[in-house]
């Protein structure tokens, strides 16, 4: 806006020019502004991209119409107790069942398989998620 005021001569006359200190003090807090805006998106990509948790779905089969075997396979950091969610999904990729897998905090990398009793016949088997636990 200040330099719009200072290239016309008729504004300029009418509203006077903004002081140096102003013009100082606006350009600070602008740029406090966007380093804060920068340092906000900045964590929120760090939060969202440093999970030490990763897990990959190794197979999953439909053993009959009230049971699904899902295998997976989980890589943490050798310490952290995981909990994996496991779930059998429907044609309709609605849950018909679901369970909860520990994984121990001794090994670093870990295969396991679970049976999820279903209600109804399932189509597929998947991890849904896996966190630290505590």
């Amino acid at each position: 806006m200040s330099d719009v005021i200072a290239n016309n001569p008729r504004l300029a006359d009418r509203y006077g020019l903004p002081s140096r200190r102003r013009r100082m003090v606006a350009r600070g807090i602008t740029a406090a502004i966007v380093l804060a805006a920068l340092g906000v998106f900045g964590w929120i990509f760090w939060l969202n991209n440093h999970n030490p948790i990763s897990y990959d779905l190794i197979s999953y089969h439909v053993d009959s119409d009230r049971q699904v075997t899902v295998s997976l396979q989980v890589t943490k950091p050798v310490g952290m107790v995981v909990n994996c969610v496991v779930v059998a999904e429907d044609f309709d990729s609605d849950i018909v069942g679901q369970e909860n897998v520990l994984i121990p905090a001794s090994k670093s990398t870990a295969s396991v398989s679970q049976v999820i009793p279903t209600e109804s016949r399932a189509v597929l088997g998947n991890v849904s998620s896996c966190s630290k636990v505590g």
